[in-house]
């Protein structure tokens, strides 16, 4: 099995809104007051879309410790297009497997040939 490797810090002074970390699976766990799927609060859920980046950034900040008071192992991550494409980049290894994305009733796959290489437009 191949090591992943941690996501890119996003400085605090970052111009970008954070974007919502929900996961999906929404659930308030009774005895923490935090959301099984993100470990956000209620009340943070409710107010993440009118909340001004500072509060938002504070409570991205929280989550990590959060979720692993609540063994929490997945996480959604907060990245842009371009920090997307250089994580396939960089992890994506000639003839060493392949990246498997999928939703319900769509599958994409995407590996490389030993000979080829993969590159980002404009590189």
């Amino acid at each position: 099995m191949s090591e992943i490797t941690s996501p890119p810090a996003i400085p605090d002074a970052s111009p970008r809104r954070p974007g919502s970390p929900c996961t999906g699976l929404c659930r308030i766990d009774p005895a923490s007051g935090y959301c099984l799927g993100c470990a956000r609060s209620g009340e943070e859920i409710a107010i993440w879309g009118q909340a001004p980046d500072h509060v938002l950034k504070r409570v991205m900040a929280e989550l990590p410790a959060r979720r692993a008071e609540l063994g929490i192992v997945f996480e959604r991550l907060d990245w842009d297009a371009a920090e997307i494409a250089d994580f396939v980049r960089e992890t994506l290894r000639p003839g060493t497997g392949a990246w498997v994305f999928g939703v319900h009733g769509a599958l994409g796959e995407f590996m490389i040939d030993k000979d080829e290489e993969l590159v980002r437009r404009g590189d």
